[in-house]
């Protein structure tokens, strides 16, 4: 299930990105919420920082697990924005 969510948090980053948009952190809560994904506790997502912390995790997973490095897990950390509109991570 770690994998799917990683995939799929990546798959919506690529997408996001070929249109030149950004979502926050909030929304994304709320799109992991609708497509069934849940916190590493099981539940539904219900702060920012869940979504911020499943970021992070999927650009650990582009970066290192496919093997894509930081250039290839770019679009995860410049496709999700905080509150203030800043990107998840700098590239």
């Amino acid at each position: 299930m770690y994998h799917a969510k990683r995939q799929a948090i990546f798959d919506l980053s690529t997408i996001l990105r070929a249109q030149g948009r950004t979502m926050s952190f909030e929304e994304l809560l709320m799109w992991l919420n609708r497509n069934g994904f849940t916190g590493d506790d099981g539940r539904p997502y219900q702060h920012p920082r869940g979504a911020a912390s499943a970021v992070r995790a999927a650009y650990h997973y582009v970066a290192n697990e496919l093997g894509l490095g930081d250039v290839g897990a770019a679009s995860v950390a410049e496709a999700f924005t905080n509150a203030s509109g800043d990107y998840a991570y700098e590239t």
